[in-house]
């Protein structure tokens, strides 16, 4: 799987994000469905349920990086320069949309971060309080 994600890593980052998310995950899950099920007593549709958020803020967020991947570049150090902002742009929506909607990883993250360390960044204890409000 490993050698698929990064062959599709050299042709843009949104083959990337499709190849890692829509084929991947779901294999993922249709195989640890059922191990999951008989130890800890997680169906399939627990799993779901936990994936599918997640899922539908890669479509979204695949989106504008795929509109990026048809910018027309002629040097090596533009098309650098491109998979560089789609990294970005990529890592910007991921986070923003996160936190609009309070998914529960974006929480989980949020409450793993030291308090001492929220308190130095001057926007971040409005912030973490939004997130860790129950949705």
């Amino acid at each position: 799987a490993m050698i698929v994600l990064i062959s599709c890593l050299s042709q843009s980052v949104f083959l990337w994000c499709l190849v890692g998310l829509g084929v991947t995950s779901p294999l993922s899950v249709i195989i640890n469905a059922w191990p999951n099920r008989k130890l800890l007593d997680y169906t399939l549709r627990m799993q779901l349920r936990d994936v599918c958020p997640m899922a539908m803020v890669c479509a979204v967020v695949a989106l504008p990086l795929l509109a990026m991947n048809f910018i027309p570049c002629e040097t090596q150090l533009l098309r650098f320069a491109i998979l560089s902002a789609q990294g970005g742009v990529g890592v910007a929506l991921f986070a923003g949309i996160s936190i609009l909607f309070r998914l529960r990883g974006i929480r989980e993250v949020a409450n793993m971060i030291n308090p001492r360390w929220r308190a130095k960044i001057p926007f971040a204890t409005p912030l973490f309080n939004y997130v860790e409000k129950r949705a």
